[in-house]
């Protein structure tokens, strides 16, 4: 952690303004970042991975100082799948029909109702990992999707790592505005910054 915070306020107060370049590039034209990448132009930029990290980093340290905006996430028990709502009976299994993960699933959507702060806590607690397991993910879906092109799998690896940089961007960027925004625009945060992330990805895509 001492080394990556290192690097990060390196990246940050550095002279050579690779961060800011990488920014940039990054918010204002989709895709762009990864097409420079490739092409072999990279000495005015952040790498992909030094990039994701420094994003990572700072977007995690942003949420814990935000206001929490009441997002604990909501588990509606009517939602889980099976006969019957799992918190109308004293067994979470109660009038289940069907296999045991069948089972293991209403008594994950008991557990998560029962105390919903604790589990968007352990979302959030998991939410790193998860998204840098997703880059991977993302990197072989790409592959599959654009196999006609001939790239390898590391070019797709660029893109997806690039993807998530945005992503934190704009994810901490919507919670800054949030925090600031008054009642009336509140509500309106989050699907702008879906919209703006949809739109993104479209628009790196084709690039």
């Amino acid at each position: 952690f001492r080394d990556l915070a290192a690097e990060a306020w390196d990246a940050v107060v550095s002279v050579d303004g690779k961060l800011a370049a990488s920014l940039g590039l990054l918010v204002a034209r989709p895709g762009a970042l990864t097409t420079e990448h490739l092409a072999g132009r990279r000495a005015r930029y952040f790498g992909p991975v030094r990039l994701y990290l420094t994003c990572s980093v700072a977007f995690f340290l942003l949420q814990a100082v935000l206001p929490d905006r009441d997002r604990a996430l909501q588990v509606h028990t009517t939602q889980a799948v099976g006969v019957r709502d799992p918190m109308s009976a004293d067994d979470a299994t109660a009038g289940v029909v069907g296999p045991e993960w069948l089972r293991r699933v209403q008594r994950g959507y008991r557990r998560a109702a029962a105390d919903q702060a604790a589990f968007s806590a352990r979302i959030t607690a998991r939410a790193p990992q998860v998204l840098f397991a997703l880059v991977p993910l993302l990197g072989v879906v790409l592959a599959g999707v654009y196999r006609s092109r001939r790239r390898k799998l590391p070019a797709h690896l660029v893109f997806a790592l690039h993807l998530q940089a945005f992503l934190f961007v704009a994810l901490g960027l919507g919670g800054v505005v949030a925090a600031v925004a008054p009642g009336a625009l509140h509500a309106l945060v989050d699907p702008a910054v879906g919209l703006w992330v949809a739109a993104y990805l479209v628009l790196a895509l084709r690039r």
